[in-house]
């Protein structure tokens, strides 16, 4: 892991690709819930949609600043999307769907 001294490595150009991944990947994160869990109803409104992929996004480049190109820069990135994403269903919805949960849980002990 490298230190906060260390962190701005990752040049502006890898946290700007990053965080228009985090930008692409919000959406598509969205769809499939949607279309997998229809326990959680259709997809957002289009504001709470523009909201999550911006917070993603913003996630998604503060991570790949603070980790650059460390190996646990994908357990962060996946921790951004789906945690931005079920953020948004708890508090319209108050649930958290398991499957989203458990993906995320796989995702952390891949990691390691």
């Amino acid at each position: 892991m490298t230190s906060w001294g260390d962190a701005s490595s990752a040049g502006p150009l890898f946290v700007a690709i990053i965080s228009l991944l985090g930008l692409i990947l919000s959406p598509l994160a969205e769809l499939l819930i949607a279309r997998l869990l229809p326990r959680v109803g259709p997809m957002p409104r289009l504001r709470a949609r523009i909201t999550t992929a911006a917070i993603t996004a913003l996630l998604c480049g503060a991570f790949a600043f603070r980790f650059g190109l460390e190996p646990e820069l994908l357990a962060f990135l996946l921790l951004a999307v789906l945690g931005v994403q079920l953020a948004r269903i708890d508090v319209s919805l108050h649930l958290l769907p398991n499957p989203v949960v458990l993906s995320l849980l796989v995702g952390a002990f891949c990691s390691f």
